[in-house]
C-alpha cells in the first residue's frame, strides 16, 4: 500500500522522516530488533552525509551521493562491512520506491566489492587423529565410514563426489608414484602414496 506521502504529493520526504517509516514497517513485518537496529545505525550517517551534499529529501539523492558515500565508508571499514551499507541503502531504496516515495533506486546499479577469500584453516594432527578414532572399527558400519574418511583425506575428493560411486566405477591402486593419491574412473588409473594401504 502507498504511503502516506507519494509522488503525487508536492511535498518532499525528509531522509530522516523515511528512515522513521521504513523501520515502523519493518517492525510491522516482523524483522528482528537487531535488522531494524543495524538498519538504523547504517542509515544515519548515509543521512549526514546526504545532507551535507545539500540533499536532504529522499527523492534528491543522486547515484553519485551514494557512491561518494560509499567510498568515504570504504577508508573506515573493510570490503564486508562496507558491502551491508550498500545493501542497506539498496534496500531502503527499494522500499520507498515500492512505497511511491521516490521514482528509482540510487542504489540498484551500485555493484558489491570484492571481498577478499580468508583460507580455511586446516586440522591439526591431534584433532586429524581424533575425528578418525571416532568410528568404532569393531564393527561393519565403523571400519566403513573409517575407510570412507581415508579415503576423503587421501583422494581430496568431496562428499557427493564419493558417495555415488559404485564398486567397478572407480579404481584406487597404491603404488610409489611421486605423484599424490587421486580417484580415477574405470581405465584411468594412477599411482601414489596412499594411506590406505595398510587397510589393503
Amino acid at each position: 500500500m502507498p504511503g502516506s506521502l507519494t509522488l503525487l504529493e508536492s511535498a518532499p520526504l525528509p531522509l530522516a522522516a523515511a528512515t522513521a517509516e521504513f523501520t515502523a514497517d519493518c517492525r510491522l513485518r516482523g524483522l528482528s530488533l537487531r535488522t531494524i537496529e543495524w538498519y538504523r545505525h547504517a542509515l544515519e550517517p548515509f543521512r549526514r552525509f546526504a545532507v551535507s551534499r545539500g540533499q536532504p529529501d529522499a527523492a534528491s539523492v543522486t547515484v553519485k551521493t551514494v557512491r561518494a558515500f560509499l567510498a568515504e565508508q570504504s577508508a573506515r571499514v573493510g570490503p564486508r562491512r562496507l558491502n551491508h551499507y550498500r545493501e542497506v541503502v539498496d534496500r531502503f531504496y527499494r522500499w520507498l520506491v515500492a512505497e511511491e516515495y521516490v521514482p528509482t533506486n540510487p542504489a540498484s546499479g551500485i555493484r558489491k566489492v570484492r571481498e577478499p577469500r580468508k583460507p580455511v584453516a586446516g586440522l591439526s594432527e591431534a584433532e586429524l587423529t581424533a575425528l578418525l578414532d571416532q568410528p568404532d572399527t569393531r564393527s561393519f558400519n565403523g571400519l566403513r565410514d573409517h575407510v570412507f574418511m581415508l579415503l576423503l583425506l587421501d583422494t581430496g575428493q568431496r562428499r557427493t563426489e564419493l558417495t555415488p560411486l559404485t564398486v567397478g566405477e572407480g579404481a584406487l591402486v597404491v603404488g610409489g608414484g611421486a605423484g599424490g593419491p587421486e580417484l580415477e574412473g574405470p581405465g584411468e588409473v594412477r599411482d601414489g602414496p596412499v594411506g590406505l594401504a595398510h587397510l589393503l
